[in-house]
């Protein structure tokens, strides 16, 4: 999954950005080989950068927290033609910034 995100700095937390926009894709392989992507736009979400070091790169663990909800706009391969207009998740992912390795999980539901 790519996530792309345009934010705003939270003028009296500066360690606290709003997404304002942004654009996302999900590759989903199945049976060993391509079967589509879906991709579309991130509506909106937060970024909170932590550190556990009095802002200190150098020392510490620096966390980024990063929350977006997806729309889905169109899709290619199996999913081409199909209505995933109405496809919307919500992505939550820790990033380790020192050594750069994210975990996260995203959950999609249709709505009506």
């Amino acid at each position: 999954m790519t996530v792309s995100v345009d934010y705003a700095t939270a003028q009296f937390v500066p360690n606290n950005f709003i997404v304002t926009g942004g654009t996302w894709s999900l590759v989903i392989f199945r049976d060993g080989g391509y079967y589509g992507t879906v991709f579309g736009t991130v509506s909106r979400g937060n970024v909170l950068v932590l550190t556990n070091s009095n802002n200190d790169p150098t020392n510490g663990d620096m966390i980024q927290l990063t929350e977006v909800t997806l729309q889905a706009t169109r899709g290619l391969g199996a999913f081409s033609g199909k209505k995933v207009e109405h496809l919307i998740g919500v992505g939550n992912m820790t990033t380790d910034l020192r050594s750069n390795n994210a975990e996260g999980r995203v959950e999609f539901s249709f709505s009506r």
